[in-house]
């Protein structure tokens, strides 16, 4: 008897130093995942934590309601010469002798019909949006993990013979659903450059391009993740609350077809300092005046109605320098490209 006791005992001694162990992390769990339960940051935009953002990066957004009164976008039409750039803007004689004819061609693309985004909009304030399954702070910490860029390259590196369908599909597609969700951007980059040569997008582009303010960014984030159509989804990156230039992360969002695979890359734009003066700027340092880009002006691009920023001519000189508006040659990847002028496309000289 006194055996078979010793031997429980040995037993029970052996059997506890095996359990004990798994009891105190079991119970360690509970009370951890207790206190981040009382911890966690809040997810309503209106309850935003002060004390989560204290030591964050003092370039990000602060979602909070701007005083006064609520300034909305303003629509209008008006005779797009009313707002025509000046050739003193330019330096290479090209552009001072073809600039009357070439202004008039494009004011012939514009509807009339314009946009004015009040500066509000670009301010790094702004009102809540009332998401509950988004939380800037948590975006914002999020985000500052972030090693490298939140988005992969783009699928097509080289344009195929069914780039340009499936691009102009796309930007029908971005048209459709920006309208119904009103929407404001405009057209930037390569897309611009297209317009301005023959209102098509180049044959050596595989993406869209377009640009939107900080305001726009937050309305495009109730749509994260949003698959329309059964077709095209929408992405925001969650660093699109940093305004970082450094960051590897400069393009803000993306609408892109599910199918083939075809984007657009979407930047934001937002107040940024310019010496003493505030200017507007995306991350991958492009920087305009207001009266740059204000008021959009709606044309056409691929037979689509889309809005391009007021002096096109001198954001896109300012971009490529002032022979992407008058060289009719032009190298790009690797590939070179002849301007028709009979034809009035871009014709690949490989």
């Amino acid at each position: 008897m006194a055996l078979s006791l010793r031997r429980r005992s040995k037993l029970d001694r052996r059997t506890a130093r095996i359990i004990a162990p798994a009891i105190f992390l079991f119970i360690a769990s509970l009370v951890f995942g207790c206190l981040l339960t009382v911890s966690a940051p809040p997810t309503g935009l209106n309850d935003r934590s002060e004390d989560s953002l204290a030591l964050l990066s003092t370039t990000a957004i602060s979602i909070v309601r701007p005083k006064g009164t609520e300034v909305t976008v303003r629509k209008f039409s008006e005779d797009p010469s009313n707002f025509v750039e000046h050739s003193d803007a330019f330096t290479s004689s090209q552009m001072k002798e073809k600039f009357d004819t070439t202004t008039v061609r494009l004011l012939s693309q514009d509807s009339g019909q314009m946009k004015d985004i009040p500066p509000s909009h670009f301010s790094l304030n702004q009102p809540p949006v009332h998401d509950p399954n988004f939380s800037p702070s948590q975006a914002i910490l999020f985000a500052t993990t972030l090693t490298k860029s939140y988005f992969p390259r783009h699928h097509h590196l080289e344009p195929t013979s069914s780039t340009q369908d499936n691009i102009k599909l796309l930007l029908r597609a971005w048209h459709a659903f920006t309208k119904a969700q009103d929407m404001h951007w405009w057209i930037a980059h390569d897309q611009l450059l297209g317009w301005f040569w023959n209102a098509q997008t180049p044959p050596w582009s595989t993406y869209l391009s377009v640009q939107m303010s900080v305001r726009q960014l937050l309305h495009m984030q109730q749509f994260n993740g949003t698959l329309i159509d059964e077709r095209f989804r929408v992405k925001v990156n969650p660093a699109f609350l940093l305004r970082d230039q450094k960051s590897s992360n400069l393009i803000d969002a993306r609408f892109y077809d599910v199918k083939t695979g075809y984007m657009i890359d979407i930047e934001g734009m937002s107040v940024v300092r310019d010496g003493d003066e505030a200017r507007l700027g995306s991350k991958d340092g492009s920087v305009y005046t207001m009266q740059d880009l204000m008021p959009l002006h709606e044309t056409v691009l691929d037979g689509v109605l889309v809005w391009r920023p007021r002096a096109a001519l001198k954001i896109l000189a300012q971009t490529y320098g002032e022979g992407i508006l008058h060289d009719q040659r032009q190298s790009v990847g690797g590939v070179d490209y002849e301007w028709s002028e009979g034809r009035r496309v871009w014709v690949d000289l490989d």
